[in-house]
Order: structure tokens, then sequence, then C-alpha cells
């Protein structure tokens, strides 16, 4: 009866062990399946984001242009006003 109780012993204790192996890797398994989604949703948000920045760069140069010019008109214009002593 002892080996038969030491059998039934030790092969409860190798089911015990496989479930939390297999506990482990599912574990294991899950948080990188996790992960890799987490990135992937990270890099559509980065992606989003430097189009943004983008197009925010775009409307910046076409406002600094705009600035030049109305800088470069109301020079053309004090000049011209000192020059005939009139507004234009």
């Amino acid at each position: 009866m002892d080996i038969a109780n030491s059998l039934i012993e030790t092969g409860g204790i190798v089911v015990v062990a496989l479930i939390g192996f297999v506990t482990v890797v599912y574990q294991v398994k899950k948080g990188r399946d996790d992960n890799t989604r987490d990135h992937s949703l990270v890099m559509d948000k980065l992606n989003e984001v430097s189009e943004e920045l983008q197009f925010l760069d775009e409307d910046i140069q076409v406002i600094d242009a705009k600035i030049d010019a109305h800088l470069q008109d109301g020079t053309a214009h004090k000049y011209e006003k000192k020059k005939t002593g009139k507004k234009k």
C-alpha cells in the first residue's frame, strides 16, 4: 500500500506542477500579447500626433510668411510717408 500511496502522491504533485506550469506559460503569453497590443495603440497615437504636428508646422509657416509680408508693407509705408510727408 505504501508504494501505491507514494505513486498517487507523486502523480498528484506532477499534476499540480503541470497545472502551475501551464498557468505561468499562459500568463506570460497573455502579458506579451497585451504588451504588443498596447505598443500598437501607442504607436497609432504617436503617428496621429506626428501628423498633427506636421499640419501645425505648415500653418506656422503660412502665418510667418503673412507676418513677414505685413511687416515689410508697414516698413515700406513708413518709408514712403517720410519721403513724401503724406500718407499713401
